[in-house]
């Protein structure tokens, strides 16, 4: 599995009947995210080895991502997860990505032909890493 997971924190209505022996070991997963400070529509970033991923949790938390619109952080995160993805492929950590890892990827999303998904260059920020 090389692929990181993105979770979303769904809507109350949205929960639908949870068991009693509960999620994944916890018995009252809306309390449980409630008290880690998660709100619906928050993202949540699990590695490939199904981990939580803690400093992006603590991103997803941060005031900076907190305080944009819920489809703008919705849309970052998935953006996010993508590169984390590449680096996870590549066999580099996200924390020691470096400018060169960032610029391969900036070039694998929008000039390789390698990408079958290839993005414009007005999807990318060209504000050079």
């Amino acid at each position: 599995m090389d692929e990181w997971w993105l979770v979303f924190v769904p809507d109350p209505e949205r929960w639908g009947p949870l068991p009693k022996e509960g999620v994944l070991g916890v018995r009252d997963l809306p309390a449980a995210l409630d008290a880690v400070g998660l709100r619906p529509g928050d993202p949540v970033f699990v590695r490939p080895d199904f981990v939580v991923d803690a400093e992006l949790l603590q991103f997803t938390l941060s005031p900076d991502f907190r305080n944009l619109e819920r489809e703008s952080r919705r849309n970052y995160a998935i953006d996010i997860r993508l590169l984390l993805s590449w680096l996870w492929r590549r066999g580099v950590p996200w924390q020691a990505a470096t400018i060169a890892d960032l610029r391969a990827y900036k070039e694998f999303r929008v000039d390789s032909p390698l990408n079958p998904q290839r993005i414009g260059g007005t999807k990318w920020n060209e504000v050079e890493p």
